[in-house]
Formats: C-alpha cells, structure tokens, sequence
C-alpha cells in the first residue's frame, strides 16, 4: 500500500508540475498573440505638436541660368561669394563644344543665408535668362515622422521584452520577424528624417552658366569642308555649262538619230 500510495503521490506531482509549465507556455503564446494584435491594430502615432515658438522648417531651392560673354570669370566670382556666405559645391560641371561652353554648378548654402546669397547673384549678374525659387514648409512631415520614429521605437522595446519570455521555437520566430520588420520601417523613417534635417539646415542653388562661342575649325576639318566645296562648285559649274548647250546637244541627238536611220535603210 505504501508503495501504491508513493506512485500515486509522484504521479500527482509530476501532472502539477507539467501543467504549471503549460500554463507558463500558454500565458506567454498568449501574451505575444495579444501584443502582436495590440501592435497591428495599434492607434496611428500621436503627431509631436510643435509649440508656437518653434520656427518653421524651410527647404529652399532656386535655380538660374546666366548668360556671360567672360564664363570663367564668372565662374571664379560665384565661387568668391560662395565662401562668403559659408557654403560649398556639391557639383561643379563644365562642358565645351564647338559652339558653347558652360559650367552647371549645385552649390549648398546655410538656410539663414540663402536669400542674401540669391540677392548677391541677381545684383551682380546682368544676364540673368531663367530665375526660379522654390519654398516648402516640412514643419508637420518633420514633427510627424519624429512622433513615428518614436513609437517604432517603443514598440521594438515591447518586442525584445517579449523575446526574453519566448519559450518555444515558433514563438522566437514570431517575435525576431517582428523586430525585423520594425528596425527596417526604423531605418526608413531616421533615412527620411536625416534627408529634411540636411534640406532645412542647407538651402540648394541649381545655376547653369554658359558662353557661346565662335572657334575655328580644325585643320582637317577645314580641308575637308574645303574639299566638299569644290565638288559642289565643279558640279554647278558642269550644269550650266549644259544649260549653255542645250541647244547643240538637242541637234547632236536629231542627227545621230537621222544617221542611224538612213543606215538603217541602205542595210535593209
């Protein structure tokens, strides 16, 4: 009886135990399936109001195209007034042809300083062709993708405290697609919100300037031009000797064809 009453008593203590740690498994396969849920359906983010003193945040563009008889010289005072107003050159291109030759130049100028540096080039630039700027206010997209970036954020944290009650292997791999998913929508928004910080703290001055020119040709390039000219003033000048002689070519024609005929009929 007493070994009976043993077998039974482990017996009992085993299915206690067994069932503790099913309860234990089963609370944290819930726990995740309620926090995937809450995620999913998760309420849009709270935009970060910005309070009334923040200033706004300003991307400005512009872009001018200036004709110029001195092309280098200018070239050479755009780049003097750039280092007055504390910016730099993003591209500097430069193009020669036989009838042209011009630079395009992306400059990067201190948001602070972007209307002084426009104001400088349109005083001191007669020939300007094209003039265009452009203003946008990212104030909300800023503050918008910070409160986004920001929940992204705590939600990552939820899904690591999960990881650490993971108990099985199809938990793990629920929660670590999770986290993959959230650091990759993480990296977009900080991505995004690097490209404004970078447009609003340098303002961008797209100018093309560029020079018509007059070069002469090469050498060879003028022997052939020169050659193609004589052929076409030898071929007009055989036409109008033709036209000259229209008249004794036409009696040339009527007389060999008299000729043959007459020889026709001796021959017959």
């Amino acid at each position: 009886m007493k070994k009976i009453g043993l077998i039974v008593f482990v017996f009992i203590t085993a299915c206690a135990k067994n069932k503790t740690a099913y309860q234990n498994d089963t609370s944290v396969a819930k726990e995740v399936s309620a926090q995937t849920k809450m995620i999913s359906d998760e309420n849009k983010p709270k935009v970060l109001q910005n309070d009334s003193s923040t200033k706004n945040l300003l991307v400005k563009e512009a872009r001018i195209e200036i004709h110029t008889d001195s092309i280098d010289e200018k070239h050479r005072q755009l780049l003097q007034m750039l280092s007055r107003h504390k910016g730099f050159v993003s591209l500097d291109n430069s193009e020669h042809y036989t009838y042209r030759k011009s630079y395009r130049l992306d400059i990067k100028v201190p948001v602070n300083d972007f209307e002084n540096f426009v104001s400088e080039i349109q005083k001191k630039f007669d020939s300007i062709e094209f003039f265009e700027v452009r203003t946008q206010d990212v104030t909300d997209s800023f503050f918008d993708l910070k409160a986004r970036l920001k929940n992204k954020k705590i939600l990552k944290d939820r899904y690591l405290s999960l990881y650490q009650k993971a108990k099985n292997i199809e938990e793990i791999m629920t929660v670590e697609n999770h986290i993959s998913r959230i650091q990759t929508e993480i990296d977009r928004l900080e991505g995004k919100l690097q490209l404004l910080q970078e447009q609003t703290t340098y303002s961008t001055v797209s100018i093309k300037l560029y020079q018509d020119i007059n070069e002469p040709l090469p050498p060879e390039t003028n022997r052939y031009m020169e050659a193609l000219k004589n052929g076409w003033s030898l071929f007009t000048g055989l036409m109008y000797l033709l036209l000259n002689l229209w008249t004794f070519i036409l009696m040339s024609f009527v007389l060999f064809y008299l000729l043959k005929k007459k020889t026709r009929k001796k021959s017959s």
